[in-house]
């Protein structure tokens, strides 16, 4: 299905998280992100940016990036964050 990286064990990242899903077609990687600090998070999609989340200390944010069928049916999803921020859900959604 895929994989998550640069999460710690704690839940929290600090300048990037990828989640890599194979066979990807339909779906969509929902998140619910906490702001630890000050930062803006982008979410892209195979290096292209989707939404760009200005995230307050104490904020919670919870959206969606949608997938579109890619070739060789592999998506990487990114989060690049300029602080530090928890990670409550990350997950693929398949439709």
């Amino acid at each position: 299905m895929g994989y998550t990286e640069g999460v710690s064990a704690d839940g929290e990242f600090s300048s990037s998280a990828t989640v890599t899903v194979f066979d990807c077609q339909r779906g969509r990687l929902e998140a619910t992100l906490v702001g630890k600090s000050a930062s803006r998070v982008s979410l892209k999609l195979n290096r292209r940016v989707q939404r760009v989340v200005p995230l307050r200390e104490g904020a919670l944010w919870r959206g969606s990036v949608e997938a579109r069928p890619q070739a060789g049916g592999i998506c990487v999803f990114e989060l690049d964050a300029d602080g530090l921020v928890g990670v409550r859900r990350l997950s693929f959604i398949r439709r």
